[in-house]
């Protein structure tokens, strides 16, 4: 299967990835998918960083086809990030192209777009006692001004009602008690990935690096 990457597009603090491929997608209703990174502006990110949170999301789908995959970008990839995501998801049968010479990466597209306030801790926030109690550790070692809560509004459905709803009761149940009461700052991304697959394709559908690798520009 031969599948083309167009070059990601970015609208402020939003990306959205499209592709083609020459075969039907087996897994998902549409080939594009977007990340909303609040308050962030993308344009300070290189390319090379965008292509690591789609090879964290899509490559593990195009390994899952079972016959060799050759996936073509619009400008070199880094030889870690393949390497790293290649092994990642065990994609023996996706080949990718092309492949920069380089292993690494500057992740940005000039100089270093910094917060007023940076801060060197983080914490993926699903609103329950582990992460509260992760929260609460940090702010005590380390104060509440070096802690950020990272939290994903992910639907599982496309429904643009639920998103809504999912946005509303995160931010009033989670995210403003922990910023009032405990004193973080607090950075959501929003996505539609998870809700771009068919109902047969949970084995396909991403892990801890839906939150992890797809903070990146955040992070």
């Amino acid at each position: 299967m031969q599948v083309r990457i167009e070059q990601p597009e970015i609208s402020g603090d939003t990306v959205i990835f499209r592709w083609e491929q020459s075969e039907p997608n087996r897994f998902q209703i549409e080939n594009s998918f977007f990340l909303r990174y609040e308050n962030l502006d993308l344009a300070a990110f290189s390319p090379e960083l965008l292509y690591e949170v789609f090879l964290s999301y899509q490559l593990r789908v195009f390994a899952a086809y079972g016959h060799p995959v050759t996936i073509q970008f619009p400008s070199p990839v880094p030889a870690y990030t393949v390497a790293f995501w290649s092994a990642y998801h065990n994609a023996g049968d996706v080949t990718i192209t092309p492949v920069a010479d380089r292993g690494g990466y500057d992740p940005w597209a000039g100089s270093p777009a910094l917060m007023e306030q940076p801060r060197s801790k983080a914490v993926f926030f699903g609103g329950g006692k582990d992460s509260t109690l992760a929260i609460c550790l940090l702010s005590e070692i380390y104060g509440p001004d070096e802690v950020l809560v990272v939290q994903f509004v992910g639907p599982i459905r496309n429904d643009p009602k639920l998103g809504r709803y999912l946005e509303e009761r995160q931010e009033q149940l989670m995210l403003a008690p922990v910023r009032e009461k405990l004193g973080v700052a607090t950075q959501r991304v929003f996505t539609n990935y998870q809700a771009i697959f068919r109902r047969d394709a949970e084995h396909v559908r991403p892990h801890l690096e839906l939150y992890t690798a797809g903070s990146l520009p955040a992070l």
